[in-house]
């Protein structure tokens, strides 16, 4: 069995699962504040979320390197699906127990998927064509994810919210199949094969844990930041829906390029051109007006992050193969601090002067900053052998 053997069935998984979550993801912002919430019950939303991921991450991690990636996997898919249930239950009751259940899930669900991913993933590459393997995973995902942001929008105009939160969580539980009828070896992380600690403690760079939080910095804002910023401009699932899945598009076409560049050994120069062109794009936000800019500035910023993903992905799992399980660890540490920065940086923002727009321009400059820091990351040993 070949390392690309072995990574369909889980790609598949996760395509299912990505899908799920992308028809909801974009919405969580307008759905909280349609149903009451105000920007800083946002705010705190993620606040927690990020808060209860960085307590998962290591015993999660270690759950993973004894048991194989299979239950975690499981384990998020059924995590995922409980954050669309209760986000159903706070559209319906408004009860803000149901939305700390919902953040609770989702962090679950995230530290099992991402943690299984990462872990399986630095033993199961082959360096020598990882561009290949990483740009057939992310194809797989971006194919189910082109118009599933649409298609949120469509089903909660025609269904309501129920229609697209119950459409996400029967996605997400069809995601448990292809994981189930994996061998169990292709999924196993044992002493033997699995990523290792390494000998000395501090064998893991603090630059590298550095560019983890500058890298979680900035994809927070394309993921959740932004996504909050369009809820406050448009209040609307068709235009959010409509906007999301055109840039989907934009980067479907952009993550070809990067991967065959990889495997030619110009990952540091993928990075170095992906993460400039993200700086410049979170840059942009600030100056976005009107429906043209604000789609110019969706669309770019989604294809420069799927262009500096790719490298980020090859080198991550080069020094996750050299360095072992503890490289994992401390950069999945590092990835939720980033991404609960973000969120305590808009709610002191807004706190502080009171104005949603001033706390939104100052997390986009710090995402600019943030997408620059990934630059820190150690250098590429594979891929400067190759060049």
């Amino acid at each position: 069995m070949t390392p690309s053997q072995g990574l369909l069935g889980i790609a598949i998984a996760l395509a299912l699962q990505n899908s799920a979550m992308n028809l909801v993801t974009v919405f969580v912002p307008l759905l909280l504040l349609q149903n009451g919430a105000g920007f800083a019950e946002v705010c705190l939303f993620y606040i927690f979320y990020n808060s209860v991921g960085l307590l998962l991450d290591w015993p999660v991690a270690r759950w993973v390197r004894s048991r194989g990636a299979r239950p975690a996997l499981i384990a998020g898919f059924m995590f995922s699906g409980l954050h669309l249930v209760l986000l159903r239950v706070f559209t319906l009751t408004h009860a803000p127990t149901a939305i700390l259940g919902a953040a609770l899930a989702l962090a679950g669900a995230n530290t099992c998927v991402w943690t299984a991913q990462h872990l399986h993933l630095a033993r199961a590459l082959d360096l020598n064509r990882r561009g290949k393997d990483l740009v057939l995973m992310d194809t797989m995902v971006r194919v189910t994810n082109l118009l599933a942001p649409a298609a949120g929008a469509l089903m909660a105009v025609l269904g309501g919210d129920g229609l697209l939160l119950g459409a996400a969580a029967a996605l997400t539980l069809l995601a448990v199949v292809p994981v189930w009828r994996l061998d169990r070896a292709q999924l196993a992380h044992t002493p033997e094969s699995g990523p290792q600690a390494p000998e000395r403690p501090d064998a893991v760079p603090l630059r590298d844990m550095a560019a983890s939080a500058g890298f979680a910095v900035h994809n927070s804002i394309n993921v959740t930041a932004w996504p909050l910023y369009l809820a406050v401009v448009y209040q609307g699932f068709a235009e959010v829906g409509g906007l999301s899945s055109a840039a989907a598009v934009v980067s479907f076409l952009v993550v070809m390029l990067a991967g065959g560049r990889l495997d030619r050994g110009r990952s540091s120069r993928v990075l170095l051109e992906g993460t400039l062109l993200c700086g410049a794009f979170h840059a942009a936000r600030v100056f976005a007006d009107g429906p043209v800019a604000i789609a110019g500035v969706t669309a770019g910023s989604r294809a420069a992050a799927s262009y500096q993903r790719i490298a980020w992905g090859g080198i991550y799992y080069g020094h996750a193969q050299r360095l072992g399980f503890r490289y994992v660890v401390r950069l999945e540490l590092s990835d939720d601090a980033g991404g609960l920065l973000v969120w305590l940086v808009l709610l002191a923002g807004w706190l502080a002067s009171g104005s949603q727009h001033i706390a939104l321009v100052l997390v986009f400059l710090l995402g600019a900053l943030g997408a620059l820091c990934v630059l820190a990351i150690t250098k590429d040993p594979a891929g400067s052998r190759r060049k």
